[in-house]
């Protein structure tokens, strides 16, 4: 069971596709233990703050079936620590 279900302050990454056949394709959003990760469409704040960046880490909470994404967070060093 993730940590992360219900906390409001849970870190996501939410990556952008880099190339897709589907004319609307959906963004990956996950958490560091990727327990949920979902497809899912992400709205005109959560884009803007990316910046035409394809990825970002954002204060989430997993509701049900879906993140809520909050604020933009500073880049995470998540495969790195996964090297430790």
């Amino acid at each position: 069971m993730s940590t992360t279900f219900g906390l409001p302050n849970a870190i996501v990454k939410v990556q952008l596709p880099l190339a897709s056949s589907d004319p609307n394709p959906l963004p990956l959003i996950y958490d560091k233990e990727m327990a949920h990760p979902v497809q899912q469409p992400i709205n005109s704040k959560t884009l803007a703050a990316l910046n035409g960046d394809v990825k970002g880490y954002f204060q989430a909470t997993f509701d049900g079936d879906v993140w809520i994404i909050g604020k933009r967070l500073p880049d995470q060093l998540w495969r790195q620590d996964a090297m430790k």
